[in-house]
């Protein structure tokens, strides 16, 4: 008996039914390879990989375990192929950007503060009900206002039209910019940097579980920064920005307790204020990610600390019936900041502004 060295798979996957036609199938194509995997077994055939290994152990085919496996190799020689192509393509979307953080603005001034809209499921009832409470602001800084990737974190699946989002994602723009109003004037959109504008190099590489789901993923990704790349002017590396005495922000992370993530950005822009270009003292801070809305005094500080909520329905890969996740911990709240400076950049006012409870599409308001 042969011994023959075969990739493992992920566990779990199911096949279709082992019929006698399928068993000589298997042991057909099995006969053919001069190194057969479990993972290509499976893709050829649609017969599981347990099933195979049974199959094989009823014919007396032996096999051994790779230490690495064959569909593991492929993939990852697939990511490494496409961080350097999407890393140059990342570096050309992101050109000429702004390199201070500190954005110059004209004082006195009203700003709005309207994160996470995730292109495709941006909720632009709450914008229009936005702008209609504070369209006088003549500052918008947003974030996340683009998903970027096919890939499902929550679901494990692809379920996004990329090339569409990017077009509301335009509409969103122009939106706050005030070209949607007769006779306005145009504001001033700044669109500070966040995770899913990182999303490939950050998460898609390290989760699509097949060459064909990178690549597919990447394909899009590319695709998506060349449109992006097309409204740089309003773009900052940054993933804080600073107005006045204010910070703007959008983390990677969340916390359980309300105003927690808030705190902690803060703390670290407090702490690291050189490395990241920002001036204290910081007066008020608000952040996007959490899509909830807070407001707490942060411990130890005479600085006041918001989460903002979102301008977007629920997304659907962050949700799943009767399942907490960590940014639903929380009740999902639309929702924005609403901030004034005065003539030297102090913050006069701040208020966290609700407008209603996040839904999914097609799902009634509780």
């Amino acid at each position: 008996m042969s011994k023959l060295n075969v990739g493992v798979v992920e566990k779990g996957k199911k096949g279709v039914p082992l019929t006698p036609q399928r068993e000589q199938a298997v042991l057909r194509w099995w006969a053919q390879k001069a190194r057969p995997t479990f993972a290509e077994c499976y893709r050829d055939t649609g017969v599981s990989p347990s099933a195979i290994c049974r199959l094989l152990a009823r014919n007396g085919i032996e096999w051994s375990h790779e230490n690495v496996r064959a569909d593991f190799r492929d993939r990852q020689a697939t990511v490494a192929e496409w961080r350097t192509v999407l890393a140059r393509l990342h570096a050309q979307a992101y050109a000429g950007l702004y390199v201070d953080p500190v954005i110059a603005t004209r004082f006195p001034c009203k700003m709005l503060f309207a994160p996470d809209s995730h292109g495709n499921y941006w909720d632009s009832s709450v914008t229009e009900e936005m702008l209609r409470r504070d369209g006088d602001a003549t500052l918008v800084v947003t974030n996340e206002i683009i998903t970027a990737d096919a890939f499902s974190h929550f679901r494990q699946e692809y379920d996004v039209d990329t090339m569409s989002e990017f077009l509301v994602t335009g509409a969103f723009i122009e939106m706050l910019k005030g070209g949607n109003l007769e006779g306005a004037d145009r504001r001033q959109v700044v669109i500070s940097n966040s995770n899913h504008q990182e999303r490939f190099l950050k998460f898609v590489a390290d989760n699509a579980k097949t060459p064909d789901a990178v690549k597919t993923s990447a394909e899009l990704w590319a695709a998506g920064m060349q449109v992006y790349a097309g409204i740089k002017p309003e773009l900052s590396q940054s993933f804080v920005v600073q107005v006045g005495r204010a910070l703007f922000g959008h983390p990677d992370s969340y916390m359980a307790s309300q105003g927690g993530t808030a705190t902690r950005l803060l703390q670290r822009c407090s702490a690291r204020y050189p490395e990241f270009g920002l001036q204290p003292p910081f007066q008020f801070v608000a952040i996007g990610h959490p899509h909830r809305l807070n407001l707490n005094q942060a411990l130890g500080s005479r600085a006041f600390v918001a989460e903002a909520g979102c301008q977007c329905y629920v997304p659907r890969y962050a949700v799943r019936d009767n399942t907490t996740r960590p940014c639903t911990t929380y009740p999902m709240v639309n929702a924005y900041v609403s901030v004034t400076f005065d003539r030297i950049g102090n913050v006069e006012s701040f208020c966290p502004v609700f407008v209603k409870y996040a839904t999914m599409p097609g799902r009634s308001e509780s």
